[in-house]
């Protein structure tokens, strides 16, 4: 996963996020996710394209597809996962001295952001209680 960063924009600005990948049905969704962000890159397009060309006078069966399919996924994910460019669920900290106080987990599905940010208020409070 990627490194810890810094939200940019208010109110979650100079809180840290952590990425994680989820667990469960919706780890699918994740995972899904990184392979259609890769989609594009110009290192995939030149494994595919060759791969692709490799079968282009073959009649397509399941091996074929199987590896087509593998390659679109597993290599997709590697090579994201090579370049610190998996995404996931967020683990959002903050940092108090050379402790981490970790307040609260967000999904990508949250487009809500003052939502994610009313939980960090609440854990703080507890926290601080």
């Amino acid at each position: 996963m990627k490194k810890a960063d810094r939200f940019r924009r208010p109110p979650l600005k100079g809180l840290f996020k952590l990425h994680f990948q989820p667990t469960g049905g919706r780890s699918i969704g994740a995972l899904v996710t990184n392979v259609l962000n890769e989609t594009g890159h110009p290192m995939r397009e030149k494994r595919m394209a060759a791969l692709l060309e490799k079968y282009e006078e073959q009649v397509v069966d399941h091996r074929i597809l199987h590896e087509v399919i593998s390659e679109m996924l597993d290599g997709g994910l590697d090579d994201r996962s090579k370049r610190g460019r998996l995404t996931g669920d967020w683990v959002i900290f903050e940092k108090a001295g050379k402790t981490r106080r970790y307040l609260t987990i967000a999904t990508h599905e949250e487009r809500n952001d003052d939502q994610v940010y009313h939980r960090v208020i609440a854990a703080r409070q507890e926290m601080d209680a």
